[in-house]
């Protein structure tokens, strides 16, 4: 009977003890797994420390250990498209992409659409016209 092993130690098999620690014996040298020899599941109990985590799908909440401390993408490495459903709360709301901020209810006819231009909001009116006024 054949016992499937960890290789360790250049593809040689060797046994590996539960109460043992797995580290490698120099900083970013060594590689877990390869392209073609992949860890089929992990389980962590605790914290899991990583440079990058390439194609990721997350479930449940995603909170932050502290306030106002991290971001999510940058102005040089920009999320591309983010769904809601539920209630986004902002301190600050930006969009840049043609200088307008855009809202506009689930209503076939527009009414109640609203969208600021630089300090004028715009709100598409029952007469299906747009009323506007300067802000502040």
């Amino acid at each position: 009977m054949v016992k499937e092993r960890l290789l360790l130690n250049r593809d040689k098999p060797m046994p590996l003890y539960p109460n043992q620690h797995l580290k490698p014996t120099v900083d970013d040298k060594w590689d877990l797994g390869s392209s073609t020899r992949e860890w089929r599941n992990a389980w962590i109990d605790g914290k899991l420390h990583a440079d990058i985590i390439e194609g990721f799908t997350l479930s449940g909440n995603i909170t932050p250990e502290r306030d106002d401390a991290f971001d999510l993408g940058s102005a040089s490495a920009e999320l591309r498209n983010a769904w809601f459903d539920g209630t986004v709360h902002a301190d600050v709301l930006i969009a840049d992409e043609d200088a307008r901020i855009r809202v506009n209810p689930p209503l076939t006819s527009g009414v109640g659409s609203i969208y600021i231009t630089g300090k004028t909001l715009y709100v598409y009116t029952a007469a299906h016209t747009w009323a506007s006024t300067v802000l502040g």
